[in-house]
């Protein structure tokens, strides 16, 4: 009995030591824990008024469809911010540090403004067009197949106008063009454009008639379009005809808006060779054809539009007269998406005089907000706009 009590206490003073050890062991582990977490958290807490949105330039901007915000920070060690801007039903998050780096569709807001609004043209045209020529003319055939919708038939018709050579008329299938334009240089160069809106679907063949006699060449191609505006198709053609010496340009300027297609028909006369000018195909610029016919060279080019292009040929030294007419087709309508100008580099602020951004979307945004990194810490959200207003007129991403 005695041992038995004996062992009883044994045990209850040897279960009461390893109590207070694991309970020792516990607080060391538990006061490592909760010291860290405080640190942490304090890092946290001491900056929430040291990090802030400036409502005065954090704002919608819907010229650009962009985003303003303006970021204030005082002087503190700062890992990263991450930025969140929310939209109707997904968001768009990024991390900013005080290293330049490239964020998508992040761009420094200035004096010169960070974002363009892109045009593209609609018109339909590759590969869908054809060319001819001949010597002493009566007529040109041209096969040519349409499709698509708001369809536009244009031809241009460059050629020597010796003897006074004249177009009579022009006719894809059973329907006739209507002439546009028209250049005449002495008797050596002739460019005409002719049209057609709305052209049948499907294969057929532009015919050109001659009034006169010729004993050089004539060229012609056909573009069947499609994507043109079908009440007001085009702008007001530009002729141009010039007496050219060797190496100087054959040009014509267009002007129109973004989203246009620009043509060129040119021709000259007793020309070794013409070569498209200042703008190649690197620059969008795209020969269509190039006709050397009995001493006389028809030539056409296109590109999209913009403002305003200058489209050249090169013309050698044995040239004489020469004609271009120049036109702008308009689309019947036009796709257009904002982008940020080029790859900037952005990166926090680094003092208290702040830093404001342009961030491009595709909606309209609900709401930001911004929460740092300090001391390997990941902060809540220290400041947000929950409803953001419109900017000010003063205040935009666009390009001037």
């Amino acid at each position: 009995m005695l041992k038995r009590g004996l062992s009883q206490v044994v045990s209850v003073v040897i279960l009461i030591a390893l109590t207070i050890s694991l309970i020792g062991g516990v607080f060391m582990v538990t006061r490592d824990y909760v010291t860290t977490g405080l640190s942490k958290a304090g890092a946290c807490r001491d900056i929430y008024e040291k990090l802030s949105l400036n409502p005065d330039y954090t704002c919608y901007d819907p010229a650009s469809n962009s985003i303003l915000f303006s970021l204030s920070r005082n002087v503190f060690p700062l890992e990263s911010l991450l930025v969140s801007v929310s939209y109707d039903g997904y968001a768009t998050n990024f991390y900013m540090t005080d290293e330049l780096k490239i964020i998508s569709n992040l761009t420094n807001y200035g004096s010169n403004s960070t974002v363009e609004i892109i045009s593209e043209s609609v018109i339909g045209i590759e590969n869908n067009f054809n060319s001819t020529g001949v010597v002493n003319p009566v007529s040109l055939t041209i096969p040519l197949t349409v499709s698509g919708e708001d369809r536009f038939l244009l031809v241009c018709i460059p050629f020597e106008n010796k003897y006074y050579t004249n177009v009579t008329s022009v006719s894809y299938g059973v329907q006739p063009l209507t002439r546009i334009s028209i250049i005449k240089n002495d008797d050596d160069s002739t460019s005409e454009l002719w049209k057609l809106i709305s052209p049948p679907l499907g294969g057929s063949e532009v015919v050109i008639n001659f009034q006169g006699s010729s004993d050089r060449g004539a060229t012609a191609i056909a573009y069947s379009l499609n994507g043109v505006n079908q009440t007001d198709p085009y702008r007001e053609p530009v002729p141009t005809g010039s007496f050219v010496n060797g190496g100087d340009p054959l040009e014509v300027t267009i002007t129109g808006e973004e989203g246009d297609l620009f043509i060129d028909c040119a021709g000259v006369e007793l020309g070794d060779f013409l070569t498209m000018g200042d703008f190649g195909e690197t620059d969008g610029r795209v020969q269509a054809f190039n006709s050397y016919i009995g001493h006389y060279y028809g030539a056409s080019s296109y590109m999209n539009g913009s403002v305003s292009e200058t489209m050249s040929w090169i013309i050698d030294d044995s040239a004489h007269g020469a004609t271009t007419i120049g036109i702008a087709i308009k689309p019947s309508s036009t796709s257009s998406f904002i982008q940020a100008v080029g790859e900037q580099k952005t990166s926090l602020p680094r003092d208290e005089s702040g830093k404001t951004y342009c961030l491009v979307g595709e909606n309209i945004p609900l709401k930001i907000e911004i929460a740092p990194k300090v001391n390997g810490k990941q902060c809540s959200v220290v400041d947000s706009f929950l409803e953001i207003p419109t900017c000010r007129s003063e205040l935009t991403c666009l390009i001037e």
